[in-house]
């Protein structure tokens, strides 16, 4: 399928396993396999109000039987699952731990704001422990063997960026932590509490080249050997608003760079809202207002090559994931494409979903059809991808703002 291909020419394909009415799943909904089940979390039948299908989800992974539902108070947001139990936080601030083999609550407690990041398990003293870390900064130490909270710490400043536990300690209890104005600190977590150092400060004075652009916030962190790799979310910028940072030299290591050609000139991207693949010497990644998949090399930062998708929404927010030798990439357009890294091309796509866009109440956009550009970033979605598909050996299984979720064989599309 050639890569100028129109959303109209991608056909829904035969290669579903199941389906199943899930609720909405938006970017901060999460999809994990724990053995054979499909545990997943839910924005509910309307976003951002309390109703029935809020909440954890159970499914049999090969079935799509449903098993169990945890409800929780609103919009569930992202899940851990560590061991035999899962955890995550809701829009009203409660936090839940569940056992994952049979959906008992295991422990439930409201937080002082709402918590949007994913819960990360670290190590104090060689006894595990699961942080959750809400909007307002104000983290727990959640103690899973007495289901209490140990203690508390403080992050400064808004966080909705899911923390990473610091590669390079030799203990398993430093965090990498950040809030939205792009500041990182290196939290040594203890159970008499925490000790922070800053990082990284605003990202606008590690770009001293790019002064015209403006950083809005900080979206992802995500680490790999001794390097931390930030997303960024960026307003009406060419430059490329994903970055590599050396953890043990403590400095900035590159910004992506894309390399301007007659066939492909430097293109306005916008934000990077999306955990880039690392395979090899490549990090790939998409933007917001791209239509391609970018791939950079890992030591400079600078582009090695790009592929155009299709012709049709960007404003992407689910992150592409890796199957043995290929990249799966979701759009918003409710699209899902198969790239070869290594040759590269792109090699297949199936159509999930057709979306829709939602602004100002009950105000629809869309009235150009399927090939149009959007939606903005003040426009909500009705309907398309925006939540991270999980991938198998055998199955993608990915989520629908419109409120299904969908299970395909890999080797039929």
């Amino acid at each position: 399928m050639p890569s100028n291909q129109t959303i109209s020419s991608i056909k829904s394909g035969s290669a579903t396993r199941w389906s199943y009415s899930s609720g909405q799943m938006h970017y901060r909904n999460t999809i994990s396999v724990f053995n054979d089940k499909v545990l997943f979390t839910s924005s509910g039948i309307h976003w951002d109000r309390h109703d029935a299908l809020d909440g954890l989800h159970c499914l049999e992974l090969n079935t799509g039987r449903h098993l169990w539902h945890v409800r929780s108070h609103n919009d569930a947001n992202q899940a851990l699952i560590d061991g035999t139990s899962v955890y995550f936080g809701d829009d009203d601030g409660y936090v839940y731990a569940v056992d994952a083999r049979s959906g008992e609550t295991e422990f439930s407690e409201r937080l002082s704001a709402k918590v949007c990041t994913r819960p990360v398990a670290i190590h104090l003293d060689g006894t595990k422990y699961v942080i959750f870390l809400p909007c307002d900064g104000q983290a727990v130490i959640f103690d899973p063997a007495t289901r209490r909270i140990a203690n508390t710490f403080e992050v400064p400043g808004y966080c909705t960026v899911t923390p990473v536990v610091d590669p390079t300690g030799d203990r398993g209890n430093v965090l990498i932590v950040a809030n939205q104005n792009g500041n990182i600190f290196r939290v040594a977590v203890s159970l008499e509490g925490a000790a922070l150092e800053p990082l990284v400060q605003n990202i606008s004075s590690q770009r001293p080249e790019h002064t015209h652009s403006r950083y809005r916030e900080l979206s992802n962190l995500q680490t790999a050997g001794s390097e931390l790799f930030a997303s960024y979310a960026v307003s009406g910028s060419e430059n490329m608003p994903l970055s590599c940072y050396d953890l043990v030299e403590r400095e900035l290591k590159w910004t992506s760079r894309s390399k301007s050609t007659e066939r492909y000139p430097i293109e306005t991207v916008g934000s990077c809202r999306v955990d880039p693949i690392i395979t090899g010497h490549l990090v790939l990644a998409t933007f917001s207002y791209s239509a391609y998949l970018y791939a950079f090399s890992r030591e400079t930062g600078l582009e090695e090559w790009r592929i155009k998708l299709d012709s049709g929404m960007s404003q992407n927010w689910s992150s592409p994931k890796l199957f043995e030798s290929y990249a799966l990439v979701p759009r918003v357009n409710g699209v899902i494409h198969k790239i070869d890294i290594e040759r590269p091309k792109l090699v297949g796509s199936i159509s999930v979903v057709v979306p829709g866009m939602i602004h100002d109440g009950d105000e629809v956009y869309g009235d150009r059809g399927l090939e149009r550009v959007g939606p903005g970033p003040e426009r909500g979605l009705k309907g398309g991808i925006a939540s991270t598909p999980e991938v198998t050996r055998d199955l993608t299984i990915v989520g629908t703002v419109s409120g299904d979720l969908f299970a395909f064989d890999n080797r039929r599309w």
